[in-house]
Formats: C-alpha cells, structure tokens, sequence
C-alpha cells in the first residue's frame, strides 16, 4: 500500500540558481586574501615632547651637578677676599690723591695703572664672594683681619696699611712731594698685599683664587722695583736741583 503522496517520488530540484551577469566576476568561492598593515609612521607629537623634556632635565641636572663640586671656598679664600679687598680700596685712594697732586709723568702713570689693575681685581674678588655667599663686613679699621694668616692684627695695623697721618699729608702735598710720598706709600702697602697674595696663592682652595692672587704677587712685585727706579731718578734730581717743587 503506498505510504502517501511522496511514497517512491522524488522531491523536486529547488529553482535554478541566478545566472551570472555578462561582464561581472563571479564571487570568490573562497576567503579573501589578508591585506598586509602599512606600518604607522612614528611622529613627536606630545609623547616625543615628554622624551625631549627629560632629556634637557637630564643635561641641566648633569651641569649643575658637575658646577656644585667644584671645589668651595675656604677660610683662606674667605679671609684674603675680605682683607684685599680693603687692601685694594686704600691702593686705589693713594692713586687718586697722586693723580690731584703729584707731577711726575711717570709716578703719574703708575697711579693710573694702580686704579685700573686693581679696580679689575676688586670685580673679580667681589664676584667670587658673591658666586659663593661670602658677605663684606662694613668697613672698620678695628675689625679683625689676616686671621686666615695665623696673625693677630686689625685693618687698620695690616701691614703696609696707610696711616690716617699718612693719607692726610698725601692730600696736603703737591708735585715731588706727593710724587714721592705716593711711591713710598704704596711699596709699603704692595709688600703688605705681596706677603697675603703669597699665602693664599699657595693655601686658597679655590683654584681660580689661587690663580688671582699668584698674579697679584707677581705683579706687585715688579711694581715695587719699578718704584724704586723712580724715587731714585726724583731724588737725584733734587740733589743736583733739578726737580720741580
């Protein structure tokens, strides 16, 4: 007996399958191919910013670390930036006072080589106590002073210090008088600077100041033999009276 209406009868095909328009590839059959990534180009942008900032950090903490050891100033340096630093500025009124009342030309010129040189030296002093916080007491001529010498002594009996006596008769002299108080003066007063330019030339910590006051003491040195060859050529000329009054 049959088993219904499909019994022995087969199903039938389902509709044809679109025809493919003239002219259009067929679909692939199959997945497509994996497309390779472009790499992506690397810009600073706000990342390459934040390595740039490091890096100058990174240089300046490396040139502030290198500055900060450098050798410091001592009590050596300290001491003779104070004391020649006085020293200095009563070098540079004894010139002035030679440049009002002296004639000689060539004690004349040295009074204005005095005021140059160590008006240079006192900027260079002030500078070093400035880059390392050393402050100048207020001028007193009792205040203790070459202390960093191992000696006891005040500003006012430094050796080579012009006496008030000796600064007021230089303002009261004139022509060959003031010619050769001044050179007398200051061979005193550079022998004074000569003897603390040694010390800290060879004690200082500093090696710039060690530099500075080598050159101070060299300098001075020659000065004071110059000085002398003046007083010498003044003096004669006042034996035989040919120098000016």
């Amino acid at each position: 007996m049959p088993q219904g209406p499909s019994a022995g009868v087969p199903a039938p095909a389902g509709p044809p399958a679109p025809a493919t328009p003239r002219g259009v590839d067929p679909a692939p059959t199959s997945a497509p191919e994996p497309v390779e990534a472009v790499p992506r180009r690397w810009s600073a942008g706000p990342i390459g910013l934040v390595f740039a900032l490091l890096f100058l950090a990174g240089a300046v903490g490396y040139f502030v670390g290198v500055r900060t050891t450098e050798p410091g100033l001592g009590a050596v340096d300290e001491g003779f930036l104070v004391d020649m630093s006085d020293h200095h500025d009563q070098a540079v009124l004894l010139a002035q006072l030679e440049l009002a009342n002296g004639c000689d030309p060539v004690a004349l010129d040295f009074a204005t080589e005095v005021i140059m040189q160590q008006r240079q030296e006192l900027g260079q002093m002030a500078m070093l106590m400035a880059q390392h916080g050393v402050a100048r007491p207020e001028f007193d001529l009792d205040r203790p002073a070459m202390e960093w010498m191992d000696m006891t002594s005040t500003l006012g009996t430094m050796p080579g210090w012009a006496s008030e006596a000796e600064i007021e008769q230089l303002r009261a002299s004139s022509c060959t008088e003031a010619d050769l108080l001044f050179l007398r003066l200051m061979q005193a007063h550079h022998r004074g600077g000569v003897h603390m330019a040694d010390q800290a030339a060879t004690d200082a910590d500093a090696p710039e100041l060690r530099e500075l006051a080598e050159r101070m003491a060299r300098f001075q040195t020659t000065e004071i033999a110059e000085y002398q060859q003046v007083i010498d050529r003044i003096t004669a000329a006042q034996a035989n009276g040919s120098a000016p009054s």
